[in-house]
């Protein structure tokens, strides 16, 4: 039992031990990096998970979505 928790502490922590999520986040990460270290200031901002399927959706706060629509807080 105690190696069950100290493999769930890890994986809470580090991700999944699956090989090509594991690539595919970190490809998509770099790709989100570059694009947005390449484009003006004023683009929208690109995410890690606009690049990979697999990856669980990103969750937006209202502040985000009010800034990016240019609503005064």
């Amino acid at each position: 039992m105690d190696e069950f928790l100290l493999w769930q502490k890890f994986r809470n922590k580090r991700g999944s031990l699956h090989t090509g999520m594991r690539i595919e986040t970190s490809v998509a990460q770099f790709l989100a990096h570059w694009f947005n270290s390449k484009t003006s200031k004023d683009a929208a901002k690109l995410h890690p998970q606009d690049f990979a399927p697999h990856m669980d959706e990103r969750v937006v706060s209202l502040e985000e979505l009010t800034a990016a629509w240019g609503v005064p807080q």
